[in-house]
């Protein structure tokens, strides 16, 4: 969270806003709303001037447009057409910005290209799914599926999201037959497994443990834990500030929790570190 570092900004402005009795504290969701019913339709153009440059606002984009210097001077940067996607994202989406001056530019040439994608893989799981319920081995089939979630969730999860090739995992230039093969790979391999008697579906006590073999370090890893005004919460964060988990304060009291936290409240979030434990 990179806006943790001007905390102290925050609160100053905070400390100001509390002078005035009026205000109220709201979500980015509430106050879209609220906008969206003082002014239910958005003027189709807003032209901003200033001393060297010319801004046009639209819903679908903004233009920049650089004004000649009165001494005739002409600056080398003419101006800027942006325009606005909903399916497209810039680049600092994905990966934190470093650079000093804040230049978002989508790649004009892709613009309203998508990416084809088809995820084929799902197909080879449910074809699998299928296969092990008239084989009568669908505990099986479900164990290999949990089995791949678990150890190569990440690649599976790869793939185009808003206009951008997105890797969670490795990079592979041929990312859908790699995910087919994990997946046949795996399957084959807990099948095999199954023919050698090394596992038993029926019997085996230890055999749902199989899945949690590879992944389960990253499961535990993203748990957070804190305690707030004497409730303790538990859970995941799907997001900065979004939370998800379960809540429990004495004598007892338990709830499920789907809110979002102030900054200032998720960072006090703990979670464990493997990297300073192993």
């Amino acid at each position: 969270m990179e806006s943790v570092s001007f905390l102290g900004e925050y609160k100053n402005q905070l400390e100001y806003l509390k002078q005035n009795d009026v205000l109220k504290s709201v979500t980015m969701s509430q106050f879209a709303y609220k906008f969206s019913k003082i002014y239910p339709k958005l003027p189709n153009k807003v032209i901003l001037n200033f001393a060297d440059s010319k801004w046009i606002l639209r819903p679908d984009g903004r233009t920049i447009e650089m004004v000649k210097d009165p001494s005739g001077y002409e600056p080398e940067f003419k101006g800027i057409n942006i325009k606005y996607n909903q399916s497209w994202a810039f680049s600092d989406y994905f990966l934190p910005d470093q650079a000093s001056f804040l230049d978002r530019k989508l790649a004009g040439d892709n613009i309203g290209k998508p990416i084809r994608f088809f995820p084929w893989f799902l197909l080879v799981i449910s074809g699998a799914g299928l296969i092990a319920f008239f084989k009568k081995m669908i505990s099986l089939w479900l164990a290999g599926t949990l089995f791949i979630v678990a150890s190569y969730g990440l690649i599976i999860r790869s793939g185009p999201m808003y206009g951008w090739n997105v890797d969670y995992g490795p990079h592979f230039s041929n990312l859908i037959f790699v995910q087919i093969g994990i997946i046949l790979g795996s399957y084959l391999l807990i099948f095999l497994m199954y023919l050698l008697k090394k596992i038993d579906i029926n019997r085996g006590r230890y055999f749902w443990l199989l899945p949690l073999s590879f992944g389960l370090d990253p499961i535990v890893n993203s748990l957070k834990f804190t305690n707030l005004s004497g409730i303790s919460y538990l859970g995941f964060f799907y997001d900065d500030i979004r939370f998800f988990g379960l809540s429990f304060s004495w004598p007892f009291h338990l709830g499920v929790v789907n809110q979002e936290f102030t900054i200032s409240q998720a960072v006090a979030f703990l979670g464990l570190n493997f990297a300073k434990i192993l």
